[in-house]
């Protein structure tokens, strides 16, 4: 698969308005493995770009340079939304869903939390384009992930990022391959995250999270970060397991292209957090049913 080049974000940020929305399509399309999507890709955000006003790409290259950077929620850019549920419509074609009617429940009692093994970088993005493509926009539109500093690195994860509803979060120091935090600072930025992920809940946004902390290295599921469990200290919470699969297919570890390819998601019943004996009994309910939802060959290693 051929490397492709990255963009420096302050270059791209510079950009004139009528520069960028002519670079965008092209610049979104070079990352697609397969010469007849890439086409299609560049040709529907040429149409989709040249109807933005010069007003509209300067909100779009503010939203580009704020994603992240401050530990807030950070809503979708409505543009930029549009824009990349076009390219993963056609990277996604054929994805599937079971059980979304559990989530749908989930969200019409209160409060709720979904967690999902975490296969891709395109995992959150796929999770969107499947409920968008079976009529479950207003499921999508309130999902917010729980992200880590690397989704926010680099010119075309920041477009990604600015695209959805994300929350920072910090990376645990028990990953091997993160950037380790000094142990207050680190403490201090998850009470944060938590904090804001409830007060998210509470306006009725779905939070999303990826308990393992990071993508998988062998394909099977990881065991959950044990703290993942103050999420669910919010009263009346219910969290939904979900299992995806497909994604690594699409991009895997150290790859930059995306291979069009169809994912499969699946929802469990919802995980009452007082029936399952509080939140540490959530979290450990929650790791069984999302390995349930899974193959075999993804499960965790016994």
């Amino acid at each position: 698969m051929p490397r492709v080049p990255q963009v420096d974000v302050d270059v791209f940020l510079q950009l004139s308005p009528e520069a960028l929305r002519a670079r965008l399509p092209a610049l979104v399309a070079e990352q697609v493995d397969d010469a007849l999507r890439s086409e299609s890709i560049s040709a529907e955000l040429a149409e989709l770009t040249a109807s933005w006003s010069d007003s509209d790409v300067t909100s779009v290259v503010d939203a580009t340079a704020a994603v992240g950077v401050e530990r807030r929620l950070h809503t979708a850019h409505p543009l930029l939304r549009q824009a990349v549920r076009v390219c993963c419509r056609h990277l996604l074609a054929g994805s599937t869903v079971e059980g979304v009617e559990h989530l749908a429940d989930a969200v019409a009692t209160g409060p709720t939390a979904v967690v999902c093994n975490h296969q891709s970088y395109i995992d959150t993005n796929a999770i969107d384009t499947v409920l968008c493509g079976h009529a479950r926009d207003e499921l999508a539109n309130r999902i917010v992930s729980a992200a880590g500093p690397k989704v926010y690195e680099g010119l075309l994860r920041r477009l990604v990022s600015a695209s959805l509803n994300t929350i920072p979060v910090p990376q645990s120091n028990t990953l091997n391959h993160t950037t380790q935090l000094p142990g207050r600072k680190l403490a201090r930025q998850s009470l944060e995250a938590v904090a804001q992920s409830h007060a998210a809940m509470k306006e009725g946004y779905v939070l999303l999270i990826f308990p393992e902390g990071a993508r998988t290295r062998t394909g099977r599921m990881r065991p959950f970060l044990p703290a993942v469990y103050r999420y669910f200290k919010l009263p009346g919470i219910r969290v939904v397991p979900a299992a995806l699969t497909g994604t690594t297919e699409l991009i895997g570890i150290g790859e930059r292209q995306v291979r069009p390819g169809a994912c499969a998601l699946r929802f469990g019943p919802p995980i009452d957090v007082d029936e399952a004996g509080g939140p540490r009994g959530a979290r450990d309910a929650a790791q069984l049913a999302v390995s349930q939802l899974l193959p075999l060959e993804l499960r965790p290693d016994s």
